[in-house]
């Protein structure tokens, strides 16, 4: 079987990111073909929000659909539900929790939160609020647009609040390993970024994950996902404890994970390769 480590007890918690097509949701393809391979006998649970699984189950991976488990998404009631149904399964050291992505929780919470304490779709809140911000410019009002009908500070904090009770509980609390992916966002002092935030991200490409401002604490492990060629890289933002393991094993601070079907992939790479995750019985 794939395990981690003889002595490692506590789960993986892993975020990486990338633009579209890059290769995140081969990640968590590889794990599941891995753990059917060498006959794991855990799930793999995957909040979807972009049919990646229907998708994956057409391309190949049929044979994967008695351990995957789908759980596919479209508004924030399909998140709590899922939400609450996973964590009444009880997952194990075993399993796997998958968000695909967990850039959608964090962007869907805005038309949640519109459409139950303002009475309106988020659209026509945005169309509204615009109107009232360029009133206010022209009767020469001074002040930041959030004074003229944008969200207030407070309304941000409520929103963090619903956001962090749907996501903690799947993230810091699950007994299970943890795999969230994310979209990807250019930092730079044009979308407000500060010179720390710029110098923080620029040994990753000066971009960061679309995700809620304190998730990256949450996770152990937080890398982009690239793919220049015929093959995809991980590029290492943080892990915490497996730095010297980096230094040994890639190159600029960018593991090559190559082709899952060509004797590669993320599991060889980094569980494997960083992590020391092994096949039982290996020397």
């Amino acid at each position: 079987m794939l395990t981690p480590p003889k002595r490692a007890t506590a789960p993986e918690r892993i975020l990486a990111y990338g633009g579209p097509g890059q290769g995140k949701s081969a990640m968590w393809i590889d794990i599941a073909q891995k753990m059917h391979e060498q006959g794991n006998p855990g799930k793999v649970v995957v909040i979807d929000s972009d049919n990646a699984v229907e998708a994956m189950f057409g391309e190949g991976y049929g044979h994967l659909a008695d351990r995957v488990v789908n759980f596919p998404v479209y508004e924030w009631a399909d998140l709590r539900d899922a939400k609450t149904e996973i964590v009444g399964m009880n997952l194990t050291i075993e399993d796997w929790l998958v968000h695909d992505m967990i850039s959608f929780p964090y962007t869907e919470v805005r038309q949640h939160y519109v459409n139950t304490v303002l009475g309106m779709d988020l659209e026509d809140y945005l169309v509204e609020t615009a109107k009232l911000i360029n009133m206010a410019r022209a009767e020469g009002a001074k002040g930041h647009e959030k004074d003229f009908g944008d969200f207030t500070t407070k309304e941000w904090t409520h929103m963090a609040k619903i956001y962090l009770a749907y996501e903690v509980p799947l993230v810091m609390r699950m007994k299970c390993h943890v795999l969230a992916l994310a979209e990807e966002r250019d930092v730079d002092e044009h979308r407000g970024a500060t010179a720390t935030q710029i110098k923080r991200y620029k040994v990753v490409g000066g971009s960061k994950p679309y995700v809620n401002n304190t998730a990256e604490h949450r996770f152990r492990s937080v890398m982009r996902v690239l793919a220049p060629g015929d093959h995809f890289e991980l590029k290492r933002q943080k892990d915490r404890y497996r730095i010297a393991r980096w230094e040994k094993k890639a190159t600029r601070n960018t593991l090559n994970v190559g082709d899952m079907n060509e004797d590669g992939g993320f599991v060889k790479a980094y569980l494997m390769g960083i992590a020391r995750w092994r096949i039982r019985g290996d020397g």
